[in-house]
Formats: structure tokens, C-alpha cells, sequence
């Protein structure tokens, strides 16, 4: 029982932890610069410029009924740390909004931006991963696809599904400017 109980402590210092640093990445170099990634981080931060709620509250309403799916098709403990997570991401990115400066590349340096906010975000989904935790979004499906698909790599997963997503987001932001 204390292993347990230490093993779940470790797990959600370290989720606050990749929460952290994911929401820093998108909020500092991601969202300010205009690049939206794939997933839901990435519709987020559409919505977020279109309608004016923070990136992170948009994070949260997205991934709800993910994590109502997930919890349904995967592992309870994945799904528990997943909703921790997603929590803490959407708490962070909203602060962020408020308190953090952001990195501005309107001087050329927007790949600077994209390396350091892709790196960032990297780092917070690797420490996730690495606590049985996803940052919700596309990662719950991913996860749903490969239990369904053993014999498929969950990053040839990860790459179509934020393929797809990202080529709707840039038919939507073609519309939107036409």
C-alpha cells in the first residue's frame, strides 16, 4: 500500500511537472506565433484567436468527451492520470495567458519558435508518457487505435491522425480568410 501510494505521488509531481512544460511551450513560443500544431492543442489555439477563451479552457472542453471514450476503451489508470493531466494543462496554459510574456518571432525567428515550442511540448508528453499519463486529444485516440492495432507503430498513429487534423486546420483558416 505505501508503494502504491509513493508510486502515485511521484506520478503526480512529475505529471505537474510535464503539464508545466508543455503549457509553457505552447504559450510561449507556440500559440503567439500563429503555429498550430496538430491535435487538439492545435484546434485549441484556432478557437482561441476566433472566439477569445484561453487556449487551455479550450484544451479542456475538446478533450472531454475523448476522455469520456477513453475511459470506456482504455486502462482506468491511463485515463485517471490522462484527466490530471489535461486538468493541469488547461490550469497552466490559462495562467500562462495571464502572467508569462511570450516569445514574439514577428522579427523573422519563427522557426526558433517552432523548435523550442515543438521541444517543449516534446518534453512534457515524453514525462507524461513515461507516467502512464497522455495530454488527452489525439493521444486517447492513438492509444484506442493501437490497442484495436497492435501491429501499428503508435507514432505512424500519432503522425496520420495529426496529419489529418492538420490539414482540416488549414482548409478552416483558408475559409476563414477568404
Amino acid at each position: 500500500m505505501k508503494k502504491n501510494a509513493r508510486r502515485w505521488i511521484v506520478d503526480i509531481l512529475i505529471m505537474i511537472a510535464a503539464a508545466a512544460v508543455y503549457s509553457l511551450g505552447v504559450h510561449f513560443f507556440i500559440s503567439p506565433n500563429n503555429i498550430a500544431p496538430g491535435g487538439v492543442t492545435g484546434i485549441s489555439i484556432i478557437l482561441a484567436k476566433f472566439f477569445g477563451w484561453g487556449v487551455g479552457t479550450y484544451i479542456l472542453l475538446l478533450n472531454i468527451p475523448l476522455i469520456i471514450i477513453g475511459f470506456f476503451l482504455l486502462n482506468r489508470t491511463t485515463m485517471i492520470k490522462t484527466m490530471i493531466t489535461v486538468v493541469l494543462i488547461t490550469v497552466f496554459t490559462d495562467l500562462a495567458e495571464m502572467f508569462v510574456p511570450v516569445y514574439d518571432a514577428s522579427n523573422g525567428n519563427g522557426v526558433v519558435a517552432a523548435i523550442f515550442g515543438g521541444a517543449a511540448m516534446g518534453v512534457g508528453l515524453g514525462l507524461g508518457y513515461n507516467r502512464e499519463s497522455t495530454s488527452g486529444g489525439t493521444d486517447i485516440l492513438t492509444k484506442i487505435i493501437g490497442r484495436k492495432h497492435p501491429d501499428l507503430k503508435l507514432g505512424f498513429i500519432q503522425a496520420v491522425l495529426d496529419g489529418v487534423v492538420r490539414s482540416e486546420e488549414r482548409r478552416v483558416g483558408k475559409e476563414c480568410r477568404s
